[in-house]
């Protein structure tokens, strides 16, 4: 079941040839759910594996099911070293029963939690219980709809049904899982045998999970990984030291000249731009679509969101959790566990596998020779993984997952590898994970 999954992402991606040099061991299904998350998983880390492969001319793919799911656990499985992390949620995040549904909220960002409680007359300060007494006197989709209006985040429940027919789910149906355009301009890099992306000039404007998942894989098979966040940006701190592993982190604020400027020149000598900015964020930066091809046409451009970039949603903000509340998932991991509340994935499945399936798309235009856009997002892979095929083997576990000690800026800790095994390379991440901002905006 799992093989075939692979070869429908792999033809998908305009893949060039069989799968005949993969290799797929483990159990068939690793983890208890309604979906093939553990197909999910294989298939997703096999494309990415199966793409880097061909940048270093390898004819050899092994992908471990336990090692690909350990993978996407690998935020839950990180273990400090004496030292703790901070709480990944914030306090109100969550899921809440509404006057006729559920409705999750998304709060992990001070402005998103902002627009949250204000859309339900609450102050800033607003306990749980407070939440959960103003959101049960509201409708699904009235909240959802008036959190959205005030800049924030939320997804009311939806089953599989209800969601293929919102003209927004209907518009997820027909994604590609991942969009590749090439411009037709040949891209300036050329891979390395033995470590097919070093030099390799990464440029990544992505948050939380899935972006980053991306560009770790880029930066552990050999690309200088440079991430930008706007000065004092509040990243989710529970997720950096997993995220920032293997990249420099600098700071820069794109609304001045200067900051501007010095994105331009960086973007001038990047080989790679990676983002997840909502449609028509660049164009007001004056680095829309247009102006990035014509003053850039060297560069591959890599974007993700999270309902796709068009249609009714094409410019809503969400994460993993919430397209998995709209598309249908957690109504149908929660028919299945039968419990009193809501069940979601058993892991943040649709931001991994759209890492490491953009990871897929970014190096089969590098294998190109050619500049182009991938564009993914979390729906699509949402999509995916609904008409996938339900697992009917018994779940084996997870067992216990490799995780060598690594060094962080906060102190030692066991850290899940890169999953994917390319011939006889040596996936690295030589750059301690760290805060964000500490590095000058340049290149190595």
């Amino acid at each position: 079941m799992r093989e075939a999954l692979v070869r429908q992402v792999w033809t998908g991606l305009g893949a060039p040839h069989a799968l005949d040099g993969l290799e797929l061991t483990g159990p068939e299904v690793v983890w208890p759910s309604a979906f093939d998350v553990t197909g999910l998983a294989v298939a997703s880390v096999s494309a990415a594996s199966l793409a880097v492969a061909d940048l270093a001319g390898a004819s050899r793919v092994a992908v471990d099911s336990r090692e690909a799911c350990a993978a996407f656990h690998s935020e839950r499985l990180f273990s400090p070293i004496g030292w703790e992390l901070p709480p990944p949620w914030d306090p109100i995040a969550g899921d809440y029963p509404t006057a006729d549904g559920w409705i999750r909220l998304h709060t992990n960002y001070a402005h998103h939690r902002t627009a949250a409680t204000a859309a339900l007359g609450l102050g800033d300060d607003a306990s749980r219980e407070s939440v959960a007494a103003a959101v049960r006197e509201r409708a699904a989709d009235e909240l959802e709809q008036a959190v959205v209006d005030a800049g924030g985040c939320a997804a009311a429940l939806r089953d599989r049904a209800a969601w293929l027919q919102h003209p927004a789910g209907a518009t997820a149906a027909a994604l590609p899982l991942v969009d590749l355009r090439a411009t037709g301009a040949r891209t300036r890099f050329e891979p390395v045998p033995d470590r097919p992306l070093d030099g390799l000039s990464v440029l990544d404007l992505t948050r939380v999970i899935a972006g980053p998942v991306c560009t770790r894989l880029l930066a552990a098979h050999g690309a200088d990984v440079l991430r930008i966040d706007p000065p004092g940006f509040a990243e989710v701190p529970a997720l950096l030291p997993v995220t920032t592993e293997g990249k420099r982190c600098a700071a820069l604020d794109l609304s001045t000249p200067t900051g501007r400027e010095t994105f331009l020149a960086l973007l001038h000598d990047a080989d790679v731009l990676v983002h997840g900015l909502r449609p028509g964020a660049l164009d007001r930066l004056g680095l829309g679509a247009d102006v990035l091809a014509d003053r850039f046409p060297h560069l591959v451009t890599g974007q993700l969101s999270a309902y796709g970039t068009v249609g009714p949603w094409g410019g809503r903000r969400g994460f993993d959790s919430l397209v998995q509340m709209s598309a249908g998932i957690v109504a149908a991991e929660s028919a299945r566990a039968g419990g009193p509340g809501l069940s979601a994935l058993p892991a943040q499945a649709l931001d991994h596998a759209t890492g490491y399936l953009l990871a897929a798309g970014i190096c089969r235009l590098l294998a190109d020779a050619t500049s182009g856009t991938a564009t993914a997002a979390l729906a699509a892979t949402a999509e995916l993984l609904a008409t996938a095929p339900a697992p009917d083997a018994e779940p084996a576990g997870l067992g216990e997952p490799r995780r060598p000690e690594r060094s962080t800026a906060w102190g030692p800790a066991g850290v899940v590898p890169v999953a994917g095994r390319v011939g006889d390379l040596v996936t690295d991440l030589p750059r301690p994970a760290g805060p964000l901002g500490r590095h000058e905006p340049v290149w190595s």
